[in-house]
């Protein structure tokens, strides 16, 4: 009979023993951008836990980089899948300017992986840029050596709402939603455009904002607006609906215009002149008793009919 040199064997050949499996943690997603008070949902999964029942403590803890440091952040624990386990159900509030780990328990009974979900509201009035970057650590409270953690970054960034309009009134809409914002220095509002001339996307208006809960209260007496749509999109799924260019392409000597914008607006006049190098035109007031000539941004006027 051949004998075997001990020293040769392999771990998992060695009698009594079995190869361990790495205890591992993961989230779904290294990195969120989201608007001001929506949700950042990170599913984690643990592998390699053993296979006697074990408990567990979860420490979730934060870096903050946001410029309100009183704002709450809120996390919640949602989502377990795997019935033999028991996670205590995390509901807690983290303000940035008290930034203590949040942390909890899981009790493991089987071997196979498992997955849970966390889930961090961000503050509705947080402001572009805010940043938290949050860690996840799970280890075993009877054997140190055993555990893992994942990150996973949190940013504020800016989203696009759609406003449903007035046909026809689009630019008319924008550009009152632009004077409020500088009359009344709303800095949660990025931009406000629409659709191109030639787009077949009528009636609509978009604003690039970093509160969307807000666009109830921004459209508010503004008329001509008749709803917020549910939901937001990014700036990249309509992107194909925009056709910047200067407003006198769209214009033509003999246009009849109505003036929507500036000292004159609401008042009804002919185009005489076009200046394409400057975007401006002449317009010829005609409800005046003696027919006046004013100069005014080609943005600034509606086409009511052509000659």
């Amino acid at each position: 009979m051949e004998l075997i040199d001990s020293n040769n064997l392999t771990d998992s050949m060695k009698m009594g023993e079995k190869k361990a499996d790495v205890f591992t943690v993961t989230c779904n997603r290294d990195r969120f951008d989201i608007s001001a008070g929506r949700y950042a949902e990170v599913q984690v999964t643990v592998s390699g836990q053993g296979e006697r029942p074990d408990n567990y403590k979860v420490t979730i803890s934060f870096q903050f980089e946001v410029k309100n440091q009183d704002l709450e952040w809120i996390i919640s624990s949602q989502g377990i899948e795997n019935k033999k386990m028991k996670v205590e159900e995390i509901s807690e509030l983290v303000l940035p300017s008290k930034n203590r780990p949040v942390e909890s328990m899981v009790h493991i009974q089987g071997t196979k992986p498992f997955t849970f979900m966390i889930r961090v509201l961000t503050p509705k009035s947080s402001e572009y840029g805010d940043h938290a970057r949050m860690s996840i650590r799970i280890e075993s409270t009877t054997d140190p050596a055993i555990s893992g953690s994942c990150t996973t970054d949190i940013y504020i960034v800016a989203t696009i709402v759609a406003l449903k309009v007035q046909i026809g009134k689009e630019v008319e809409i924008a550009r009152d939603l632009g004077n409020k914002v500088k009359q009344n220095r709303i800095d949660y509002v990025f931009s406000i455009f629409v659709p191109g001339e030639t787009s077949k996307l009528k009636g609509y208006v978009f604003v690039e904002t970093i509160q969307p809960d807000r666009m109830l209260s921004f459209i508010k007496n503004v008329k001509g607006i008749k709803g917020v749509v549910k939901g937001e999109m990014d700036i990249a799924e309509i992107m194909h609906y925009m056709t910047p260019r200067a407003a006198v392409e769209n214009l033509q000597v003999g246009n009849f215009v109505e003036l929507i914008d500036g000292p004159f607006k609401g008042e009804k006049g002919r185009i005489v002149e076009i200046d394409t190098a400057n975007d401006k035109i002449v317009v010829e007031l005609t409800e005046s008793l003696v027919p006046i000539p004013v100069t005014v941004r080609a943005g600034s006027v509606r086409v009511i009919d052509k000659e």
